[in-house]
C-alpha cells in the first residue's frame, strides 16, 4: 500500500552514477518491516509510466527496455540493498511478462493480415 505521501518516493531522483531510486529512498524502503510500502512502490512504479502507444506489430520491445533497466538497477542494489534489489528484480518480472503478451498480441495481428 502506498499512501499519499509515499507518491513523491515515486518521483525521487537517481543519484548522480546513475542509481535509482536515490540512497536516501533505498535506505528507507530496504528497512524489513516496510514491505507493504515496497510492494506499493512496485505497483506505483508500474501505474506512473500511464499508458503507452505502439504500432500494431511492434511487439514488447519498449517493456523489454523497461526490464532491462530495472533488472540493472536491481543488480546495483543486491548486496547494499537487498529488499530494494528484489522489488526492483519484482518489476522487472512484470515488464518481461508484460514484453511477452505485447509480443503474442503483435503476432496475433500479422497472422490476421
Amino acid at each position: 500500500m502506498i499512501l499519499p505521501w509515499d507518491k513523491s518516493l515515486l518521483h525521487a531522483p537517481a543519484d548522480e552514477d546513475g542509481a535509482w531510486p536515490c540512497a536516501p529512498v533505498r535506505e528507507l524502503l530496504d528497512r524489513p518491516e516496510l514491505e507493504k510500502m515496497r510492494n506499493g512502490f512496485h505497483i506505483g512504479t508500474r501505474n506512473k509510466r500511464g499508458i503507452t502507444c505502439r504500432l500494431p506489430y511492434d511487439g514488447g520491445d519498449q517493456e523489454r527496455d523497461l526490464a532491462a533497466y530495472y533488472r540493472a538497477q536491481a543488480t546495483r542494489a543486491q548486496y547494499s540493498h537487498p529488499n530494494v534489489a528484489g522489488m526492483l528484480e519484482g518489476i522487472a518480472k512484470g515488464y518481461e511478462h508484460d514484453g511477452k503478451r505485447e509480443d503474442t498480441q503483435a503476432n496475433l495481428m500479422k497472422e490476421q493480415f
